[in-house]
């Protein structure tokens, strides 16, 4: 990934920012150490620190993560911030799964980086998309399956064959208020990388 990348603006759901405040203290664990964690321990680890049965981090699948990430870089690229993101790593390769120009340079400046001096301001972006997030309207059960299967009609043969193992999760994400296209991006990208 370019270090200047800046990932798409997109609504940021109240999931989004819930789990964005619970995975942060979990990177920054595994930063301290000078280490990396697999998607799967990620999960793992979250679900530790938060113990409630109702916490979005019990639907949360593993490779669905993508987005939840993503959201994190919402915060850190803007600011020049080093993408902490990059220490999530598959557990086939070891490696993060976006293309970074030089991954131990990204790793040596996320290391090198104060991730406690900007936790409040974390917080603070985190306090705003909550807000933004009470605008967005979820959708109903039925109408999130129309949605989907309208978006699914109207862009055929576009994304990777097996999407469709994810119903249940896109029609979560949609009840959730995400948008479709957002979601039926992340899901492609990490069928590509997947591979």
């Amino acid at each position: 990934m370019s270090e200047s990348a800046i990932p798409r603006q997109r609504p940021v759901t109240r999931d989004d920012e819930t789990l964005v405040r619970a995975i942060y203290p979990v990177l920054m664990d595994v930063v301290r150490r000078k280490s990396s964690i697999t998607y799967t321990n990620l999960v793992l680890a979250v679900r530790e620190r938060c113990p409630e049965p109702e916490h979005p981090i019990y639907r949360q699948k593993p490779r669905h993560l993508g987005r939840r990430l993503e959201t994190l870089r919402l915060f850190t690229a803007p600011r020049g911030y080093p993408d902490m993101t990059c220490v999530v790593v598959t557990g086939g390769t070891g490696l993060p799964p976006e293309a970074y120009d030089d991954p131990a340079s990204e790793a040596a400046k996320v290391a090198a980086f104060e991730w406690p001096a900007v936790e409040e301001e974390l917080a603070l972006q985190c306090d705003d998309w909550r807000r933004e997030a009470a605008s967005i309207v979820p959708l109903e059960e039925a109408g999130a399956v129309a949605v989907m299967a309208k978006f699914c009609r109207d862009n055929p043969g576009v994304y990777e064959p097996g999407i469709s193992a994810f119903r249940k999760e896109i029609i979560a994400e949609l009840m959730a208020g995400a948008n479709v296209v957002d979601i039926f991006a992340v899901l492609n990208r990490e069928l590509r990388a997947a591979g």
